[in-house]
């Protein structure tokens, strides 16, 4: 790998906002300069000038984005994935599985598992979402009811050899049964749980809590809500310490619910997720991948088409976007809830999440209006705004039925 220079008047740091110049070196960042009088030294220089350079996005829950997913069973969808997510900013992410049936999971585990020993560029796969299995039917939202197992300690071992140790993160309803004994199983391996599509009431989701869960998954989807006799799930996951996952594309919640939930939670709690699916990026219209047909509205909304909210079409960056250009919250605010709250939710803070020295070189660089302008993943840089390449998975306009 090349050594190299990127200098800016506006860095995001962990303390604020300084002009100054990063030395990139074996995908690492090896030095930091600060002020505008940075000089650079040997190496290969980039002056970016008053565009921002920020950490690289990381998403957590993430099911597929421009036509590949990771339900697909293939690894080579994996990595054209990996490929993919740099256009929109994500530098590293959890592949999350998606709702199949038992035998169907295990082989798309094994799958995700080899592409993450295959990757060698692009977006850094950092271990495997498990979600679409233990919920609760009541709260499925688009995953089909056929998929929704009983959880036990048997059926986890069989995902968590499957996934062959690369299962860092399970979403499921703390509510059921089996759901206690699971949960205590999976914390005992250090690996984080989530309350997931739940109907839980406030008392039920605080025992979850205390069993082990850690994490609210899509804070106000596909979960029992608040009512004034009722606080229900969510009035227990916002009144508790648990990290909340947020879609923030402004379709799955409301602008000032999100802002309700900064006010209690505070950034240092919130982790913006896409919970992008495959169809995130292409075209409008309907498609039938996997036998369920998915209909994309021309403001880029994904339903089943009973109506159902079908996971998302946006991306990370919108809602880093959304939550400095609408709502109003600083760069270094955004940049820790979409960067360095993802990393350490997911352990992988030592290396990424935030612009310091020893770092993984995972840099965005936004101009004004926070559009893109390149990804660098690792050192390298893996997007620029002037491309020609189309990462689509080319084969998504097969599923294209009108």
């Amino acid at each position: 790998m090349e050594t190299w220079w990127i200098k800016s008047k506006r860095i995001v740091f962990p303390d604020g906002v300084s002009s100054g110049a990063i030395l990139v070196e074996k995908g690492k960042i090896q030095a930091i300069q600060r002020g505008e009088s940075a000089a650079f030294s040997e190496g290969k220089k980039v002056d970016v000038g008053d565009r921002w350079i920020v950490p690289g996005l990381i998403d957590m829950h993430i099911h597929g984005s421009g036509g590949w997913a990771v339900g697909s069973s293939d690894p080579k969808d994996l990595l054209g994935l990996s490929d993919y997510l740099p256009s929109v900013g994500v530098t590293a992410f959890q592949p999350s599985t998606s709702g199949a049936m038992f035998e169907d999971l295990i082989e798309e585990l094994g799958a995700i598992a080899t592409a993450m020993d295959r990757q060698t560029s692009g977006a850094r796969m950092i271990g495997i979402h498990m979600e679409g299995t233990f919920l609760n039917p009541k709260k499925k939202g688009a995953f089909p009811a056929e998929v929704l197992l009983k959880p036990t300690v048997e059926k986890m071992q069989a995902f968590l050899d499957a996934g062959q140790g690369k299962i860092q993160h399970v979403s499921m309803a703390p509510e059921i049964e089996g759901a206690e004994a699971v949960i205590h199983f999976l914390r005992d391996k250090g690996i984080l749980v989530a309350g997931a599509h739940t109907d839980a009431t406030y008392e039920e989701t605080m025992r979850g809590i205390e069993w082990g869960v850690a994490l609210s998954n899509h804070t106000c989807n596909a979960q029992r809500s608040i009512h004034h006799r009722d606080p229900g799930a969510l009035g227990a996951y916002l009144l508790s310490d648990v990290d909340c996952e947020l879609i923030s594309d402004f379709v799955h919640v409301h602008p000032q619910m999100m802002e309700m939930i900064r006010r209690l939670k505070g950034v240092e709690k919130i982790a913006l997720v896409s919970d992008a699916i495959l169809a995130a990026g292409v075209a409008p219209g309907r498609y039938v991948f996997e036998g369920r047909e998915i209909i994309i509205g021309e403001g880029g909304g994904s339903t089943l088409p009973d109506g159902t909210i079908a996971g998302s079409t946006g991306n990370l960056l919108l809602g880093f976007q959304n939550w400095v250009k609408v709502l109003g919250v600083s760069m270094e605010e955004a940049s820790v809830m979409a960067s360095r709250n993802p990393a350490r939710i997911t352990e992988v803070l030592d290396r990424k999440g935030s612009i310091e020295i020893g770092k993984d070189a995972d840099l965005l660089v936004l101009d004004s209006d926070l559009s893109l302008d390149m990804t660098v993943c690792e050192g390298r840089v893996a997007y620029r705004k002037d491309e020609k390449k189309d990462r689509t998975n080319p084969a998504f306009r097969e599923y294209l039925v009108q």
